[in-house]
């Protein structure tokens, strides 16, 4: 009955009431197993940790505890009483079944058996149910352990998990309540409150498929097996076949997957036994520096002296004693133009050709034709010369290999067997809408159910989402330290990574700890990471693309193809039987991904391709060989590119200025702007710094999404000028790492800005023609005063980004100029942008960007306004016309 107010007086239990209250928790709790301890450890010999109550509360906290242990109980008797209900139904329809099929069923006859009879129609009905019933058991318990990774013994959660947790509620309210009716003092001590088991909440848990996928189905390897395993790599057993291999044949594709040893061993074979001089490309900066270095520590050499490498921007290598050097396959393109017959090697080897960049597609078209003049049977030079023989081999993972052999005439493939254990794949049940969240939430699903040793790689499309993921992961290691979960060693991968931090993935990890690798697709193929048991994979790539109807490169993160997620799968089967987490669905990986990429020369700007083919000498660009051809538009739209920056002539012949650009180690749109800034404006020291900053930017700050670039530099407007004061500021505080720390940018990355200037910087001196050039306006500089910097600044980098304007239309929104059809937006990090929220400046109608990202827009970035529209036709008349 309710009081005065209209609420019900609280209920309470006597007598028999309680006693038939208690009996069935008893029960329940037999039945579902309720927990008989906390979820609390406490460390041994430590005094516990004071809890204050107020004891005027204890009234209050005595009625809630009662009424909420009351109403959790309701619920439990509740569902035993319906579970035991549908049991008893269930054995009455079974035994029905058995019944007639013991008593009746045998007795009817065939054409009983097809008339409507009702008892036997009743039968068929009954059965079918029971079997659905049982069915639909079958499957809730499996999918239901399949949606969970299991424990270290193999145990899967069930059904009973939530009942569990409703008891464990139940268990700790009771416990709280029986602390607070005891309360003698006003103190409650919690055991153990200073340790703690991390929880993980099974309701943000991600949902893979069973394992009932193998990578490799052929493979039949315990996890036994993995520790007696040869340590061998499995090139090692093949040497005297492939030494003889690589005697008898010009060309020689050896097929080997990752860890095989084709990378670090093959080379070394050819220098220490056939004493040939060996150039091996890759096609990262990563890759180049880390295998020399892994090279020249196994042939106990000083790295620069026998085994060196050569990359842009950085040079450890002897001309005299380098014997074996790794390049990047664009420096490799870059010493065609000094000497085109490369006679200074023996032997070009071109890793992880499978790739397909730009530069290794080039380089074997070159190659085809430059071994033509050095066959094997030797041949006369010019003059009296005798060419020494050139042997090409060709390193490549499975995929692309026929066509290798097909592009040289049928040339002999040499399959080195890889050291692959079988890997279960896993898909998620349904598509993710944020991936990284997927990735950061199965990370830690594998972390707190999986035993150690067993490390973690993660495939990220590049630095940003590394660095993003790493702070978070860092962040939770460190709340982690003081709970009994495995410590992490979270370590990041990527192209602008400094050395001795790339160094770290390679380490072994403690046998306390669990390594967690966040890596862009560098680690596909260019890199084998001992230890990796299992891979996550979102199944993404960024890639930049050009359109040549638009002229404009975007970069864009797309699906990856098949070969590229089953060779990240392959990375967990390198040390014994792994498993791959995919963050898509089987359904997208039969129907949606493509079964190859794209080679980068059908996507990409071929400009400076085109100059350095046409400074070679070759005339018809169509007859040379290549394993795919450009598109025609591609090839027009580079004319036409190379044609606005001057490098060509209105009749296709490469100018004096296309040979300073062909000799630039940077795009050919980068020596225009150092040139014009040179010639017209005398401002070549300020733009080279911007150039080189430019070449950094991605790496440039600690936390740009939260730094406040307005407050840096209150007069700076662009981007362009944010970069050049930041460079300036570093100089005058003496290249502070302090003042690098205070200022959230990189001190490591400033240092490579400055190594890239110095290079550039001796390049113009060199060419002594840019330096006479800028030196001509003396201290009367055109760029003297701030203002009048800014304006000859922006000018030269309109003259060499002629396709990188952006103007406003009508609605508000960015267009390309000559092409309305593409919408362009600020990225939010551009000083532009901030300053418009900050200070409230109205949109400039021009803008000059130096990158287009593409993700839910596309994204303008390193952006500075065009203050005036005059200036884009005093610098390119041509392109824009009035």
């Amino acid at each position: 009955m309710a009081d005065s107010t209209g609420r019900k007086p609280p209920i309470s239990l006597t007598g028999e009431a309680k006693k038939r209250v208690k009996r069935v928790f008893n029960e329940i709790n037999d039945k579902y197993e309720l927990p008989q301890q906390p979820n609390l450890l406490q460390k041994p010999n430590q005094q516990p940790t004071p809890h204050i109550l107020n004891t005027k509360k204890t009234d209050k906290i005595q009625k809630d505890l009662q009424d909420e242990s009351l109403d959790n109980l309701r619920v439990l008797v509740k569902k035993k009483y319906l579970n035991k209900k549908e049991n008893m139904k269930l054995q009455k329809l079974v035994e029905s079944v058995h019944k007639f099929e013991r008593d009746e069923l045998p007795y009817l006859t065939h054409s009983s058996k097809s008339l409507p009879d009702q008892r036997y129609q009743r039968y068929k009905l009954q059965k079918e149910i029971a079997l659905l019933y049982k069915d639909k058991e079958v499957t809730k318990s499996k999918y239901e352990a399949n949606f969970h990774l299991p424990d270290e013994k193999g145990n899967f959660g069930t059904v009973t998990d939530k009942l569990n947790k409703k008891g464990a509620e139940q268990w700790e309210l009771l416990q709280l309540k029986q602390a607070a009716q005891n309360l003698s003092t006003d103190e409650i001590y919690v055991k153990g409150s200073d340790k703690y088991e991390y929880v993980f909440d099974k309701e943000t848990v991600i949902d893979f498929t069973p394992d009932n996928e193998n990578v490799d189905p052929g493979a039949n390897v315990s996890d036994d097996s993995a520790g007696k395993q040869d340590l061998e790599l499995p090139i090692t057993k093949m040497k005297p076949q492939l030494l003889e291999a690589i005697d008898k044949n010009q060309v020689l594709i050896v097929v080997g997957e990752t860890g095989s040893g084709k990378t670090t061993q093959l080379p070394q074979y050819l220098v220490l036994d056939r004493n040939w001089k060996v150039a091996c490309t890759q096609p990262r900066r990563v890759a180049a520096t880390s295998v020399a270095k892994r090279v020249s520590e196994e042939m106990n050499v000083e790295l620069g002296q026998e085994v060196g490498y050569t990359i842009r921007f950085d040079d450890k290598s002897n001309e005299q004693t380098t014997v074996l050097k790794y390049v990047t396959d664009g420096m490799l393109l870059r010493e065609f133009l000094a000497d085109s017959k490369l006679l200074k090697y023996d032997c070009i080897m071109i890793d992880e050709a499978h790739e397909r960049t730009l530069s290794t597609d080039v380089l074997l078209g070159l190659l085809k034709e430059l071994l033509k003049i050095r066959p094997l049977t030797g041949d006369k030079g010019n003059g009296d010369e005798q060419l020494r023989p050139l042997r090409l081999i060709i390193s490549s993972a499975t995929m692309n290999a026929s066509k290798f052999s097909e592009f040289f005439d049928g040339a002999r493939l040499f399959n080195v067997p890889g050291r692959r254990f079988p890997v279960d794949i896993h898909y998620t049940l349904q598509p993710e809408a944020n991936y990284i969240q997927a990735v950061l939430t199965t990370i830690f699903q594998i972390h707190l159910s999986q035993p150690v040793p067993g490390d973690i790689l993660v495939f990220l499309t590049g630095q940003d989402e590394i660095e993003y993921l790493n702070s978070i992961l860092q962040d939770i290691n460190c709340k982690l330290q003081d709970t009994n979960c495995i410590p992490m060693l979270i370590t990041p991968i990527y192209g602008n990574l400094p050395q001795d931090q790339q160094a770290e993935i390679f380490k072994p990890t403690p046998a306390t700890h669990r390594k967690v690798v966040l890596a862009t697709n560098i680690a596909e193929t260019s890199l084998t990471i001992n230890g990796i048991k299992y891979v996550i994979d979102p199944g993404f790539v960024k890639i930049k693309t050009f359109i040549p109807q638009t002229g404009m490169s975007q970069l864009s993160t797309v699906p990856c193809s098949k070969a590229s997620v089953d060779q990240r799968a392959g990375r967990a089967g390198r040390v014994g039987p792994g498993k791959c987490f995919r963050i898509f669905t089987k359904w997208s990986y039969e129907h949606e991904l493509e079964l190859l990429p794209q080679p980068e020369i059908s996507r990409t700007n071929i400009s400076s391709v085109i100059l350095l083919l046409m400074s070679l000498g070759v005339k018809n660009l169509l007859d040379f060989p290549l394993l795919d051809r450009p598109s025609i538009p591609q090839l027009s739209k580079g004319l036409e590119n190379l044609y606005l920056l001057g490098g060509l002539n209105s009749k296709g012949q490469i100018t004096h200025l296309g040979y300073i650009m062909n000799d630039f180690p940077c795009e050919p749109n980068f020596l225009k702007v150092l040139y014009v800034a040179a010639d017209k404006f005398g401002v070549l020291e300020p733009v080279l710094t911007i150039v080189a900053m430019l070449h950094e930017t991605q790496a440039l700050f600690s936390n740009e999404k939260n730094l406040d670039k307005a407050s840096m530099f209150p007069n700076v407007v662009s981007d362009h000028m944010l970069l050049l004061n930041i460079y300036n500021a570093w100089k005058e505080n003496n290249c502070s790492k302090s003042w690098c720390v205070v200022n959230k940018i990189q001190s490591k990355t400033m240092s490579r800005v400055e190594n890239i200037r110095k290079q550039l910087w001796r390049y113009c001196k060199n060419r002594s023609e840019i330096m006479d050039l800028n030196n001509k306006h003396g201290n009367n500089t055109v760029g003297s005063s701030p203002i009048s910097l800014e304006s000859c600044i922006i000018k030269s980098f309109i003259s060499g980004f002629p396709n990188n304007i952006a103007i406003i239309g009508r609605n508000g929104q960015y267009k390309q100029q000559n092409n309305s059809n593409i919408s362009m937006v600020l990225h939010p990090t551009s000083l532009i942008s901030c300053r418009m929220k900050t200070a409230g400046m109205k949109p400039y109608k021009i803008i000059l960007y130096h990158q287009l990202i593409m993700t839910s827009k596309e994204f303008m970035r390193d952006c500075t306004p065009v203050y005036k529209e005059e200036w884009l036709k005093e610098m390119v008349p041509q392109f824009f016309v009035s």
